[in-house]
């Protein structure tokens, strides 16, 4: 029993870090992943560390008046400038979220807000102006985790020495059927494992 309970727990973690964990085996500069709940991560080849973003107000040039924003510190001052993700299957490809360098150590997200306001990234719209701005294209279908990843060269957004690579997710679909079934079998196996070794002894 408890074989199969640590057999579960460890493929559900496996999907989610498997992709990123082997992409920043590459990079020498490390692998920034953050998304729109304000969870984000630094993966090097010498290890791994997690940070938050924080809720604050928009103090950028042509920000959001009188509206929190989702903001992280980085390890670095980055060059200033706007990442803008498109969504590349919609008609128009339009653009629903906005990667903000500020110049000085931060990156805001602002994301959309179609479906309402379920994540700490979602604002009305995004800021007044773009400045040294780029495209990319967010992959993933509905319904699965959507993200767009952004390697910068000298003078675009977010550029440093150390060559990060960025990966900012965008969607992080609710939990389906399946996995809310497989968390409630490892909680039941859980419990069956206590109580037989409660029996045992």
């Amino acid at each position: 029993m408890k074989r199969l309970f640590k057999n579960l727990l460890l493929a559900s973690f496996l999907s989610v870090f498997a992709t990123s964990a082997v992409f920043a085996q590459f990079l020498p500069g490390g692998l920034i992943t953050v998304d729109e709940l304000g969870l984000g991560s630094f993966q090097t080849p010498s290890g791994n560390s997690n940070f938050f973003g924080k809720l604050g107000p928009d103090t950028s040039p042509g920000g959001l008046m009188n509206w929190p924003v989702l903001i992280y510190d980085l390890p670095f001052a980055g060059v200033a400038g706007d990442v803008l993700m498109r969504d590349p299957l919609e008609s128009g490809s339009p653009i629903l979220d906005v990667l903000r360098f500020d110049g000085a150590g931060h990156l805001t997200f602002y994301s959309d807000s179609i479906d309402g306001y379920d994540a700490p990234a979602d604002t009305p719209g995004p800021p007044n102006q773009f400045i040294n701005f780029v495209f990319i294209n967010e992959q993933g279908a509905e319904g699965q985790v959507q993200d767009g990843f952004w390697l910068p060269t000298p003078e675009q957004a977010g550029y440093d020495a150390s060559n990060p690579v960025y990966r900012f997710i965008s969607d992080v679909p609710e939990p389906g059927a399946v996995t809310l079934l497989l968390a409630g079998a490892g909680i039941l196996l859980l419990v069956l494992a206590r109580r037989k070794s409660r029996v045992v002894r």
